[in-house]
């Protein structure tokens, strides 16, 4: 039997990951979006909060977040999501548009 998938995580100099990588090419495993060594660039960069910014094998290229930190836009390159949120951060509307169309 085959495995479906043999991760290898990188970390920057603290605690974040900036780069997974699937040792076996299964069809039903993990979508490697981004090779570093070819586009140059980590899968994933992180703001100062340490919230996720750009996640590159998801094709993500911005997500924002809100006073609360939580998520406000995320930008995929054919789309975008937004949330609205209350004032005690609970979520009352996602608004997803590919394309534009919503």
């Amino acid at each position: 039997m085959m495995a479906i998938d043999a991760l290898e995580y990188d970390y920057d100099d603290g605690n974040k990951l900036i780069n997974v990588t699937d040792l076996v090419d299964h069809p039903a495993g993990f979508k490697d979006g981004n090779i570093p060594n070819e586009s140059g660039a980590d899968d994933f960069e992180f703001d100062d909060y340490g919230n996720l910014r750009v996640d590159r094998n998801k094709k993500i290229d911005e997500i924002t977040y809100n006073h609360l930190n939580l998520p406000k836009k995320i930008i995929f390159e054919r789309g975008e999501i937004t949330y609205l949120y209350g004032a005690t951060g609970k979520k009352l509307r996602k608004t997803v548009t590919d394309d534009s169309t919503s």
